[in-house]
């Protein structure tokens, strides 16, 4: 949805409530769900999402129009989220990055049930093993589906490097699934 986000943030910062119901409307989802895959935890997800809106009404006079929205936006999202990933970790709070599925339906099978309950630890774990950095990129680029490009300008690195932690990233990803299930060839 293309929006005039200059102009919604100067309407949200003079307290038109209106507008700022339009960046949560139009962006909350998207904030929520990408916060949720940098911090593992729905709760989590919310607050930092209202405080990512509550720093977009507040910094509105950072935002360069001639830059994409997004792109500042996601930005703030992955501040947001690794102050907090950074803050838990120092109290030693748990964090799991694959939610829970909706409730299996009725006559489910239950030992697909019990795999697809393990490969969501599997992958809690090897998200959490993750550095920041690589954590981030594999988000943004292989569950987020952005762009390279996009994520270097998110994360303020070279294409280049954005690559290169995704490799890395991926590999640790594909390494711990195969270990986990040796049965499985990564789609081959």
């Amino acid at each position: 949805m293309t929006l005039d986000a200059g102009k919604i943030l100067t309407g949200a910062r003079l307290g038109n409530r209106g507008a700022i119901r339009k960046l949560i409307r139009t962006y909350g989802a998207g904030v929520q769900r990408l916060a949720y895959q940098l911090v593992g935890n729905v709760e989590d997800a919310r607050d930092i999402a209202q405080d990512v809106f509550i720093r977009l009404v507040r910094n509105r006079h950072r935002y360069d129009p001639k830059r994409p929205f997004e792109t500042w936006l996601n930005r703030i999202v992955i501040n947001l989220s690794h102050d907090h990933r950074r803050a838990n970790r120092r109290h030693g709070n748990a964090v799991e990055f694959v939610e829970e599925s909706a409730p299996p339906a009725r006559g489910a099978d239950p030992s697909a049930q019990v795999e697809e309950k393990e490969l969501r630890g599997a992958l809690n774990r090897l998200l959490a093993d993750l550095s920041p950095q690589q954590r981030q990129v594999f988000v943004l680029r292989d569950l987020q589906d952005c762009p390279v490009a996009e994520i270097g300008e998110i994360l303020d690195l070279k294409p280049s490097t954005v690559r290169v932690h995704l490799a890395r990233a991926r590999r640790l990803v594909r390494a711990a699934l195969t270990n986990h299930y040796p049965d499985c060839h990564g789609g081959e």
